[in-house]
């Protein structure tokens, strides 16, 4: 899965800068955040996708020490992205998400930070600055996976997936967001 986003995140970032339509428009948090409506959203799994599920849905709302674990991460995440630290970008990333990173370069020589310097665009990083300006409006937590839904100024509402690890939160893709599919209903 990560693959098929890493090569979304790079195809997108390379055809210009900052274009709404990319398919990887912004993601998540800058704490502190502010709390709001939560916008409708696609199902968490669409391989498992029936009438009701859904993002807004999924688990429980995240508050206090829960909430702000998981947008410090995401937040962090972000921020290296955007800025090009691409070994705080990789250590964000959950294991199995730096391995598939890694292997992008052939015989793995200098691990996921390599890589990422390779394959990361400026264009992903205008895209990672706005996702970590965004207001968030909901953190949903479910045992380990927690999403981040926002709203970047100026776009459209969007979700980051985070999953616990090693009792931190780490990123499951390198797409700043995702776009929240404005006709799933909940």
């Amino acid at each position: 899965m990560l693959l098929a986003v890493l090569a979304l995140v790079v195809g997108a970032a390379g055809c210009g800068s900052g274009s709404s339509g990319s398919g990887t428009t912004a993601a998540a948090p800058s704490p502190p955040a502010k709390t709001g409506g939560t916008p409708e959203a696609p199902p968490a799994n669409p391989k498992e996708s029936s009438p009701g599920s859904s993002i807004t849905g999924y688990g429980t709302a995240a508050g206090g020490s829960a909430r702000a674990a998981v947008l410090a991460a995401a937040h962090s995440f972000l921020t290296a992205m955007a800025s090009g630290d691409h070994a705080r970008l990789c250590a964000g990333l959950t294991a199995a998400d730096r391995e598939q990173v890694a292997a992008f370069l052939k015989g793995g020589q200098g691990g996921c930070a390599a890589a990422l310097k390779t394959l990361l665009t400026a264009a992903a990083a205008a895209q990672a600055r706005k996702a970590a300006a965004a207001a968030v409006t909901s953190v949903r937590i479910k045992g380990g996976t927690a999403f981040v839904l926002f709203r970047p100024k100026g776009g459209v509402p969007s979700y980051f997936v985070m999953k616990e690890e090693g009792g931190a939160w780490k990123a499951i893709g390198l797409a700043p967001g995702t776009p929240i599919d404005p006709t799933a209903t909940p």
